[in-house]
């Protein structure tokens, strides 16, 4: 089902984007019918800062595999994609025969232009916005953000994970916020965040450190694909997102975690660890930028200056 340049990519890039697995007129009627249950973002946040304070809750603020889902909804089925039997050769070239799924949820990425001004003013200068946490608890059954700085899935989590995320909304070109990698950025391993990364003189690359002596010099690749393309990556790959906050626009994902319940040395998600010259899996203290409360501190984003 992947041809070896495409198992090559991931093993030594750290990503792969395929654009055939499913089937887009089920992509498109499933991304219909998100659509007729997603809530108006009008009321979904607090009306302001104040209330925020007094009732946002810092933790469980994401959708949980068996709760706390849209995807839950007794109107969806995604049978279509976790039992397509080509998505399922796939996952066994990269886990092997037994893997599971460590969670799933829907990601609506909003342009500050339609949030309430508090919240704009709130985000703009943190690195990684997880807006749920300015959101109604009773509507935190979706990711909502708006863009994020480069970071890893894995860094923080004692765990072995591949990423994938599905395009529901066709992401054609820059101002529709398409994910961007760091090329081989997972052979770091686990760094703090935010990460040491300074962007090139012509701002098209990145220097990448863990600041133990080791860094890389890194190209930045937006990955642009119509409904249904599907990004694989590695954990430890760093990558991130921007959206023109100028426009109204909106944008759905489906946002996958996998792991393997066996540890398969001929995998490539195997493989791929092994590029891993660091041996830095796991950091403890992986996000530096969280408050005692767990609030985000205000970092900036290294993402918005690299062309």
């Amino acid at each position: 089902m992947l041809n070896t340049k495409e198992k090559n990519k991931f093993i030594n890039d750290g990503y792969l984007a395929l654009s055939n697995i499913f089937d887009v007129k089920k992509i498109k009627i499933l991304q219909k019918k998100l659509k007729k249950i997603i809530p108006n973002e009008k009321k979904i946040f607090y009306k302001d800062l104040i209330t925020f304070k007094k009732k946002t809750r810092f933790k469980k603020i994401t959708p949980g595999l068996n709760d706390n889902n849209i995807l839950l909804d007794k109107s969806i089925n995604l049978d279509f994609i976790e039992k397509n039997l080509k998505f399922q050769k796939i996952l066994k070239i990269f886990f092997g025969e037994y893997y599971s799924i460590e969670s799933k949820w829907l990601i609506k990425v909003l342009p500050r232009k339609i949030m309430p001004k508090w919240v704009s003013e709130e985000v703009k200068d943190i690195g990684m916005p997880q807006l749920n946490m300015y959101i109604k608890n009773e509507y935190r059954n979706i990711s909502y953000l708006n863009g994020l700085d480069y970071h890893q899935d894995n860094g923080g989590k004692l765990r072995n994970a591949t990423t994938v995320l599905i395009y529901l909304d066709s992401v054609l070109n820059k101002n529709s916020g398409p994910i961007r990698m760091l090329d081989k950025s997972h052979v770091l391993g686990a760094t703090h965040y935010p990460h040491y990364c300074r962007v090139s003189s012509d701002k098209k690359k990145v220097y990448y450190s863990d600041l133990k002596g080791n860094h890389i010099l890194t190209d930045e690749i937006s990955i642009l694909g119509k409904n249904g393309t599907s990004i694989l990556f590695n954990g430890y790959t760093l990558h991130g997102s921007t959206i023109n906050d100028n426009q109204k626009k909106t944008r759905l994902a489906l946002r996958y975690v996998f792991s393997p319940k066996k540890h398969n040395k001929n995998s490539i998600f195997a493989k791929s660890n092994k590029k891993i010259y660091t041996n830095s899996f796991y950091l403890k203290n992986y996000r530096l930028d969280k408050a005692k409360n767990l609030y985000n501190k205000k970092c900036g984003r290294v993402i918005n200056y690299v062309k």
